[in-house]
């Protein structure tokens, strides 16, 4: 209910949480597009958005009830675009800086080897829990705009801080049920106030060794082939 400054509390899904269902539904058409459409160059941003969007919505919430009805798209849409760009930022340095061994097949387990290390440190748990913060923004003017601005880009700097060494086995590997299985992991820990990231981490060290059967296979199916011809069967 709107109160006498015209400033509502924070709800979910409600009637008029049109910037909450838009954000949804890119999300939910990059999903889609990532499923059908195989397209490397573009497996970054689209995953970012598949990925990372749902986790926006209590951040867009706030933003929502913090400002007036006539300009909540606007914040929104000033929350949202700087945090995509710090991404799409971070997925190109890492991609540049990882390249010559981005192809290896060891890389996405090692990967989830970082991934899963990174959830045991101090700087991960701070970050996490830095993503559950919501400043105070102004209302209205050029004061507000300036506080979504700065909350969409400390917001990127946090989660980047926390996600990036998961997000980064995406980098070796376009499978799709680690994505969602690795967006589960990330979805979750922002569900709870108080995370234990530690708990992850050993799902990600069970991703790992899965990453890792899984890219050492075909060689040992090579090796039963010719076991297989040389004993003439």
């Amino acid at each position: 209910m709107a109160s006498a400054t015209g400033i509502d509390r924070p709800r979910l899904f409600g009637r008029a949480d049109i910037e909450i269902r838009t954000t949804l539904g890119v999300a939910a058409l990059a999903w889609l597009w990532l499923a059908l459409v195989p397209a490397p160059s573009l497996h970054w941003p689209a995953m970012v958005l598949a990925m990372m969007l749902p986790t926006l919505v209590p951040q867009i919430a706030h933003v929502r009830a913090r400002s007036f009805a006539d300009r909540r798209s606007r914040a929104a849409l000033l929350f949202v675009l700087p945090y995509l760009l710090a991404w799409l930022v971070a997925g190109a340095l890492a991609a540049f800086l990882l390249a010559p061994v981005l192809h290896q097949t060891v890389f996405a387990p090692l990967a989830c080897l970082c991934a899963a290390v990174w959830q045991f440190s101090p700087q991960k748990r701070s970050a996490l829990r830095k993503c559950h913060s919501r400043p105070v923004l102004a209302a209205f003017g050029p004061s507000a705009d300036r506080d979504v601005l700065i909350f969409g880009l400390t917001y990127a700097r946090d989660c980047i801080t926390s996600c990036l060494p998961m997000m980064l086995v995406m980098l070796g590997t376009h499978d799709f049920a680690v994505m969602i299985f690795l967006t589960v992991i990330i979805l979750s820990e922002r569900a709870v106030l108080r995370p234990d990231p530690r708990a992850s981490a050993f799902t990600l060290l069970l991703t790992a060794l899965a990453l890792t059967a899984l890219a050492h296979a075909p060689h040992h199916l090579l090796l039963l082939y010719k076991d297989i011809c040389h004993a003439g069967i």
